[in-house]
């Protein structure tokens, strides 16, 4: 920002504040049980607030009075998209838009606070490294929420990351800590610190975490974060960690075939050092409590995350520019019960066996008033298939994009797919997905070997006791011998007995289910045995 915004707009762009005390009494009167409302009405009037003129004080002293609500407006918002299949629905993409929306709209005010400590202001230039540090506050809060919904910050996120770390640079504060409750992450950070955060958390690749695994990543991070350090020139001695990035650009991190006008370099070495040393503890036997890495994740899954983390620290994930027309286009199936249809299942709805062991009253009285035992319906109509972009294939991963007048199913994590391939169809999984801005769906899928087998299983509820017959798939499990059955997620957890048929209807009683072995997401994995 440069200087102040000059008056003479229409007076209902005028605020209902122009000082602190102002602000608190306006605030007194807002609805605050009403979040849309609340949301609305902050991000109007801190962008009226922004255009009238004020002194640097008294700017910062409003906002700073205000700075609670937004932060309660905005969390009591988060639950409303994240963790959503994507695309978001109209009403969750327009709940997280504004959200994103009012701390653009906070991050702008608090720069003009910036701007005033870069001329010398004498009244804040004293706090310059607290005002500095609230702009990047106001960009992590906005790159969070993003990262909670599944979608990529907004174009020009980077590009105003990128520049308010250059004016805190200017003015020397990047380096000097400042206390920050609000954030409910650490008593106090640096710049540098919340720089390098934004920076890692997008290394270390979002859109393929579950939502626990990614709020252990950020409380990870989040200790480690001041071991990043930012150079001006990279260090010659450096070990691999060393991301380079351009203050003058508009993406997260540098590409090496252009030039950077203001490079940077984010030195990560004691990041990595911290990383492996608790995995080489973890392999010792220490438990993930006494390494504070927390007590909500098994010993074998911080490790596997942490190994992960350190490889994508060093490794830049892959950029796509959006949809060309020289990728290759591949017919894409969704939905449990199509995926069955489409890989040859036929045994969803056969007629149930009278015999299979139910509740004899219940039995008789749903033959009595409906004729039959009571099961789902079979689909009226066949989902048509969809139609991705191939961006990218390594090995049996795939990277598909999805433009938004392409398709309208919506996936999570552990979705399943089926890929059309010349005459038949390949089952695969989907281990990342991230929506742009622009509403392009980006997905990395992991394809099953060839041969996974449609079966069905049918399930006696447990308080219903109501028979239904649900899509199920066979595979091979990742050494070759044992076979693995998934079956639609949190399916068993109300089954009182379940039976297993073949893709025809046809029981086999020779299989049985053993242990679930991953839950989460369209599928759990069972393992399955001889009977």
């Amino acid at each position: 920002m440069n200087g102040y915004l000059q008056a003479g707009k229409a007076a209902q762009n005028l605020p209902l504040f122009r000082d602190a005390a102002g602000a608190e009494r306006w605030l007194a009167t807002q609805p605050q049980a009403n979040v849309p409302a609340m949301l609305d009405n902050l991000h109007s009037q801190i962008e009226a607030f922004g255009q009238v003129a004020v002194t640097p004080r008294e700017r910062f002293r409003a906002l700073e009075t205000l700075r609670k609500a937004v932060f309660s407006a905005t969390g009591a918002s988060q639950r409303r998209f994240e963790s959503r299949p994507l695309p978001l629905a109209p009403v969750e993409q327009d709940t997280l838009d504004a959200v994103c929306r009012l701390w653009k709209t906070c991050a702008v005010a608090y720069q003009i606070c910036v701007d005033a400590c870069a001329k010398g202001d004498p009244a804040l230039s004293s706090r310059a490294a607290r005002v500095a540090h609230r702009v990047f506050a106001c960009l992590r809060q906005e790159q969070m929420h993003c990262y909670a919904a599944g979608v990529e910050p907004g174009p020009d996120f980077w590009k105003r990351l990128h520049a308010a770390f250059l004016a805190a640079e200017r003015l020397g504060v990047s380096a000097e800590p400042v206390e920050d409750r609000l954030l409910g992450e650490t008593r106090e950070s640096t710049i540098v610190g919340q720089y390098a955060m934004a920076v890692m958390l997008y290394l270390a690749r979002p859109p393929m975490l579950a939502s626990g695994h990614f709020a252990a990543v950020v409380r990870w991070l989040v200790r480690w974060r001041e071991q990043a350090a930012v150079l001006c020139a990279p260090n010659p001695d450096r070990r691999g960690g060393e991301v380079v990035f351009d203050l003058a650009g508009a993406a997260p991190i540098d590409n090496a075939s252009d030039k950077p006008q203001l490079p940077r370099w984010l030195s990560l070495d004691r990041v990595l050092r911290k990383i492996r040393s608790r995995m080489a503890a973890l392999d010792a036997g220490e438990s993930p409590e006494n390494l504070k890495l927390g007590s909500g994740l098994p010993a074998a899954t911080c490790r596997m995350l942490l190994e992960d983390l350190a490889g994508h620290l060093q490794r830049p994930p892959f950029g796509l520019a959006g949809v060309s027309g020289n990728m290759p286009r591949l017919a894409v199936g969704t939905g449990l019960q199509r995926i069955h249809s489409l890989m040859g299942g036929e045994g969803l709805h056969a007629e149930l066996d009278p015999n299979v062991s139910v509740d004899d009253r219940l039995f008789k009285e749903q033959l009595a008033v409906f004729g039959h035992v009571v099961r789902e319906a079979a689909p009226t109509e066949q989902q048509p298939l969809e139609s991705w972009r191939l961006a990218l294939r390594e090995r049996e991963e795939l990277t598909l994009l999805r433009a938004p007048d392409e398709g309208s199913s919506r996936l999570a994590l552990r979705s399943l797919l089926a890929i059309r391939q010349r005459d038949h169809f390949l089952l695969a999984m989907v281990t990342g997905i991230q929506q742009r801005d622009d509403g392009l769906l980006c997905a990395v899928i992991n394809l099953f070997p060839d041969g996974a087998l449609p079966r069905a299983v049918e399930v006696r509820d447990k308080t219903t006791g109501r028979i239904a017959r649900h899509p199920a798939f066979e595979i091979a499990a990742s050494d070759g011998n044992a076979r693995l059955l998934l079956i639609p997620g949190g399916l068993m957890q109300r089954a009182a007995a379940a039976r297993i048929f073949d893709a025809a209807g046809k029981p086999l009683s020779g299989l049985r289910l053993g242990e679930c072995l991953e839950r989460g997401g369209d599928v759990d994995v069972w393992s399955v045995s001889p009977a």
